[in-house]
């Protein structure tokens, strides 16, 4: 007799502890699902930062596109309305997910065949500037050849810092510095 009370009083109390963990199991993949979506929305959000001079089409498939391509058919959940606002100074995206629940909806507690999550991204935009550190080796190995390696040096540094400046005297966007070494910087 006493077996029997002790493998009832088992049975009765493994049933929270078992829903227990399958919650645990939901709420791990409804965490993941979100994380995954949040990537996807922050991928998606700087592809889209850097599209300047695309139209309005081509802006949308780069979002569709990146978004697709990094939370799809095969991850967590099922993501649903999608939407980008953008203005001059920063993009803004917003996405949902239903994520479908595997031992939750057992519960007996409510109904949880289904969590829908949602994600939200922001990118500012702003042109920081370009900074140029050019190290030029100016040691003795530099004179030899024919002609001398310093003198290809030389063109090559103009050239870049040219190309660089294009017609501007002086940019407000653009530093560069020269760093000469011999044996040490």
């Amino acid at each position: 007799m006493l077996p029997t009370i002790i493998a009832v009083i088992f049975a009765l109390a493994s049933i929270p502890i078992i829903l227990s963990v399958g919650a645990a199991i939901d709420v791990a993949r409804i965490y993941v699902a979100k994380a995954e979506l949040g990537e996807a929305l922050d991928k998606a959000a700087l592809a889209v930062g850097v599209s300047k001079n695309a139209s309005e089409t081509q802006i949308e498939e780069i979002f569709q596109g990146y978004f697709d391509a990094n939370y799809g058919p095969n991850q967590i959940g099922t993501a649903s309305s999608l939407t980008r606002t953008q203005t001059e100074s920063e993009v803004t995206l917003t996405a949902t997910a239903t994520v479908e629940t595997l031992f939750l909806r057992i519960s007996p507690i409510g109904d949880f065949d289904e969590i829908t999550i949602s994600g939200t991204t922001t990118v500012k935009l702003e042109t920081t500037g370009l900074e140029v550190a050019m190290v030029l080796d100016n040691t003795g190995s530099m004179q030899f050849g024919d002609p001398a390696r310093i003198d290809s040096l030389r063109v090559a540094a103009t050239d870049l810092v040219n190309i660089l400046f294009g017609n501007e005297e002086n940019p407000d966007r653009l530093r560069v510095a020269l760093v000469p070494f011999v044996a040490t910087v």
